[in-house]
């Protein structure tokens, strides 16, 4: 049972209570207004009885008596009326504010469920997205991988060009009597390119 359906059962249980309240006080008014009525037949006929010789002081006293209690009854009638006048608005009220709690409960509940419908599209954007950007970086590896193989490729190939120029150089000065020479340049570029193999290993790691 959720918070307002709890607010909701208190204010039906509250409104029962003052209704039962009600009742009850009308109905001690009622028994007392019939013990007064009653009672007041009784002591008319009580004391026209015994003061028959005395009927006309005795019915003005009664009459008077008998106003008395009308214009106590008439009270008690107005009070029932305005008690049922406060009892019905008390219940509009009650009714009021029964429907503007319901209204806002539903309210809350067709905010929850747009929240809920958008946060649960955004999820699944954010999900293509995210295999899209998989898909994305797994060709971008196999790429990468294909440009390393060729780079690694080109480079031996063009090492073993190098290699073999010197190689026909060296032939050549050799038979020009320029051996010293030939090994010299030699020995400078293995130097040079074992510095740019260096080289290229830390711009590759790095």
């Amino acid at each position: 049972m959720t918070q307002w359906e709890i607010l909701l059962e208190n204010e039906k249980s509250d409104s029962s209570q003052f209704l039962r309240s009600i009742e009850l006080n009308w109905e001690k008014t009622k028994l007392g207004r019939k013990n007064i009525e009653e009672s007041l037949k009784q002591k008319i006929k009580m004391r026209t009885a015994k003061f028959s010789s005395k009927l006309s002081a005795t019915n003005l006293r009664n009459e008077v008596r008998k106003r008395s209690v009308e214009v106590e009854v008439e009270w008690f009638d107005l009070r029932l009326k305005s008690l049922d006048g406060i009892c019905y608005l008390r219940m509009n009220d009650l009714c009021n504010e029964r429907y503007k709690a319901r209204r806002r409960c539903l309210d809350q509940f067709e905010k929850y469920d747009r929240n809920i419908g958008s946060l649960y599209a955004y999820k699944l954007s954010l999900r293509i997205k995210r295999d899209l950007l998989n898909k994305e970086y797994v060709i971008l590896q196999d790429q990468l991988v294909a440009q390393r193989s060729l780079y690694k490729q080109l480079k031996e190939e063009s090492e073993l060009d190098v290699k073999r120029a010197f190689l026909a150089n060296v032939e050549y000065f050799r038979a020009n009597h320029a051996a010293r020479i030939i090994q010299r340049n030699w020995k400078l570029y293995c130097a040079r390119m074992s510095w740019k193999k260096r080289k290229s290993r830390r711009l590759t790691q790095n």
